[in-house]
């Protein structure tokens, strides 16, 4: 309580206090998503929100992927988490992230095929060759770094010209 009055007497900082929420149970969290979902039309909370009670759900949603992905989930919470039908439709994505890495990896090497072997560039105007880029360079970047597992990294590089691009020390930036 001492912490937070000083921290309250620093300009601007009251404000910033008082917008934060304090932590509920998962259970109540969960209802909450459930109940604001329904009233979307099914739709997911956007991290781009400015609506404080969706930014929120958007980032405890971004938290409960991460842990679905690592198997953090029991089966009890699992059936509550899928009874949200917006939840449900997204099941694949979130649970199978290996699918989505090699769906992209192809995605990548069907772009390069048709572009001359070329590496999609961040800062093209196309939406798919910037996605495809900045996938591209954290791959490279966990490549390098030590952070991309052995099966993944084998793929990679069979895709054209990425192999050598994840031992090489010039880091490309499209």
């Amino acid at each position: 309580q001492v912490r937070r009055e000083q921290l309250e007497k620093v300009p601007g900082m009251y404000e910033r206090l008082s917008n934060l929420r304090t932590p509920q149970p998962w259970d109540e969290t969960l209802k909450q998503m459930k109940t604001w979902s329904q009233s979307h039309g099914d739709e997911l909370p956007k991290l781009t929100s400015e609506d404080p009670e969706e930014l929120f759900l958007a980032r405890w949603l971004r938290v409960q992927k991460r842990r679905l992905r690592k198997g953090q989930f029991d089966e009890l919470r699992l059936r509550q988490f899928f009874q949200i039908p917006a939840f449900a439709t997204h099941l694949e994505d979130w649970q199978v992230p290996e699918a989505s890495w090699q769906d992209k990896r192809e995605q990548l090497e069907q772009w390069m095929s048709m572009h001359g072997g070329r590496f999609p560039k961040k800062g093209a105007q196309d939406e798919e060759e910037c996605r495809l880029a900045v996938w591209m360079i954290n791959q490279l970047h966990a490549a390098r770094t030590g952070k991309l597992n052995q099966a993944r990294r084998d793929q990679l590089e069979l895709v054209p010209g990425l192999a050598e691009q994840m031992t090489s020390l010039r880091v490309y930036l499209p």
